[in-house]
């Protein structure tokens, strides 16, 4: 039984859209799109089934047809659709069913022609299975069998888009490094390219972010088959509470993770290096192989802010990149939408609808600074980083800056130390924290909003400009830290942040970096890391940090865009723990942390400086 849905409500929502326009004025650039494609449907058929993989295993399948007028659209249509485990549709309190479809990227793809398609993981929503894993290569499998088995559907054209952001963003990268054939462009939107940086930075467990997905997941579990949409022939929801019945052999992430610590961790239970085989990163050659378009949508206060980046570096393919103000899940900002919704129109109406539109003739990478509300103007480029980046070291000095009552209350200068002694020593403060509403609680779909970064900066150690910019300042890419220090108690976690001071004294939060002392060596990265330091993290790789003795720590921080006003200061902070989001506090006991500023020891960050701008 398929149910026709009419999209009365959610049509007067898109247009609200200004930048779509049924005027006959060609316009197409980044957030504008007149006169391409038209809004020639409204209202769409709904048919939900189960799909059959290769291993017997069934998969929940709803399938969302454009009507216009209320006739079924009958010729082969491009289809644009989402491999989610987030539950492809749910019943609303009416009855109604909540999906993507009814989203308005998912109604602005109808209502232009598009088949859209939503897929429920293999043990997740009503599909069949288990998930021992994630990004698993039988999932993989299923996303190629999924695209193909809609390829050969009568009402399809055979040209295939898949789009979707998080979990779903990671899906479409290893889809398309299965090769599909009818694959021809995708649209992953804040995503994992390494895996294991995911939960671990450089060693350093982000449990909270972790344990809370595992919360999220299994938070009314019981319960939950009453919101869950069968398919359509299960009335009774017979194979909806079969298929549900295996979730209890799901694995939390908290239960793979928390056990892998190495990069080359084994996960015995599939048979797998899991930061190898379940990773994005290690098929970056069959992606470019596979001659499938990306387009390439992130944000600067997302978790996955880095990976971005990273994919888009190792891309050979067509591809594109925005980077915009936004943490991972809680943007609000209508020309946000606005602009995320019209890339994607743009990117498939070129792709799968053979629409001259320009968009590979623009620059491939457009960037939206911190703190802008407005999409218009943007930073174009063919290159990353910009042309105009100059790298400037600024040192951690002895002095006063006034502007903080940390334990030391340091100094930012350019000037390299000259002296043969300078340091600064920190009993080790474990309930440093830089909050409960950060980039990584944002993505545990919880609140996004820093603090003043004042009260954790007096639990650390602090640099800051001694005199307020006399100019505006701005930074755009990937700064680097280099830290010289010891401990009294062997092994310890360094955590860094970039801060923005204002005038009236609030410390305003704009990168992150850390490492655990023990992770300290580098070696070369198996993909293009944009020629910032990479630590392989594997077991063998581990070194016995000594009581006293000084180690280079050097990483890099979360890319940023972000313009420092006139009268700022910029602040550099470093702490041992990070209470509410990893678990350095549950591990390490109270030592004493010696951070070195000396002649032979210049501990310093690097940032990266627009000139000319």
């Amino acid at each position: 039984m398929a149910v026709k849905i009419l999209l009365t409500a959610v049509i007067l929502s898109i247009a609200l859209f200004s930048s779509f326009s049924q005027e006959n004025q060609k316009i197409s650039t980044i957030g504008t799109y007149n006169g391409y494609s038209t809004l020639k449907y409204d209202s769409f058929f709904r048919e939900s089934r189960y799909v059959k993989m290769s291993d017997g295993t069934r998969l929940a399948v709803d399938i969302y047809r454009p009507i216009k007028n209320g006739i079924t659209e009958t010729a082969p249509l491009p289809v644009v659709w989402n491999h989610t485990r987030y539950t492809r549709a749910l019943k609303g309190p009416q009855g109604n069913i909540l999906t993507l479809a009814t989203s308005p990227i998912g109604m602005a793809l109808i209502r232009r022609g598009y088949v859209t398609v939503i897929a429920d993981a293999r043990g997740t929503g009503a599909s069949f299975g288990t998930q021992n894993g994630l990004f698993t290569k039988r999932e993989a499998q299923d996303a190629y069998e999924i695209t193909e088995w809609l390829a050969k559907q009568e009402w399809c054209n055979g040209k295939i888009g898949m789009m979707g952001g998080s979990y779903e963003g990671v899906t479409q990268l290893m889809a398309a490094a299965k090769k599909p054939p009818h694959l021809k462009a995708i649209f992953p939107a804040m995503f994992l390219f390494d895996l294991y940086n995911f939960p671990y930075h450089n060693g350093v467990y982000y449990n909270d972010c972790i344990i809370s997905d595992k919360n999220k997941m299994s938070k009314g579990a019981a319960s939950k088959i009453d919101f869950i949409a069968p398919v359509d022939n299960d009335l009774m929801k017979t194979d909806l509470k079969t298929a549900y019945s295996s979730r209890s052999e799901n694995r939390f992430l908290d239960d793979i993770f928390s056990i892998s610590k190495y990069r080359n961790s084994f996960d015995s239970l599939t048979q797998s290096y899991l930061y190898k085989d379940w990773s994005p990163s290690n098929y970056v050659e069959e992606i470019n192989h596979s001659g499938i378009a990306v387009y390439i949508y992130g944000g600067w206060f997302d978790l996955f802010s880095k990976d971005a980046f990273l994919l888009y570096a190792n891309l050979t393919g067509p591809k594109k990149l925005l980077m915009v103000d936004s943490p991972h899940s809680s943007s609000k900002n209508p020309k946000l939408i606005q602009l995320f919704i019209t890339e994607q129109i743009r990117w498939f109406d070129y792709w799968l609808k053979d629409i001259p539109n320009g968009i590979m003739d623009e620059p491939q990478i457009a960037l939206q600074k911190n703190g802008e509300t407005a999409t218009e103007n943007l930073t174009l480029s063919d290159t990353w980083p910009l042309n105009n980046t100059q790298n400037l070291n600024v040192y951690f000095q002895e002095g006063k800056s006034g502007s903080v009552n940390s334990l030391n209350d340091g100094i930012l200068d350019m000037k390299k130390p000259v002296d043969n002694a300078g340091f600064e020593k920190y009993m080790a403060d474990f309930s440093a924290t830089s909050g409960t509403q950060t980039r990584w609680d944002d993505a545990a779909i919880k609140k996004f909003s820093y603090p003043d970064m004042t009260a954790n900066d007096e639990k650390g150690i602090t640099f800051t400009l001694l005199n307020p910019l006399q100019n505006k300042l701005t930074i755009c890419g990937h700064p680097i830290i280099t830290c010289y220090a010891n401990s009294s108690c062997g092994d310890f976690d360094l955590y860094v942040y970039l801060e923005d001071v204002a005038p009236n004294g609030v410390s305003s939060y704009l990168s992150e970096g850390c490492i655990r002392a023990s992770f300290y060596k580098q070696t070369e990265a198996p993909y293009n890391n944009l020629g910032l330091p990479y630590h392989r993290c594997y077991q063998e790789d581990t070194a016995n940090i000594n009581p006293g003795e000084i180690y280079k720590l050097s990483f890099d921080m979360l890319p940023l865009y972000h313009q420092f006003e006139k009268g700022h200061k910029i602040r550099v902070t470093l702490t041992c723990a990070d209470k509410d989001n990893t678990n350095s506090h549950i591990i390490f006991k109270e030592s004493e942390i010696t951070v070195f500023r000396d002649a032979l020891h210049s501990s310093f960050i690097r940032l990266p400086l627009l000139v000319n701008n």
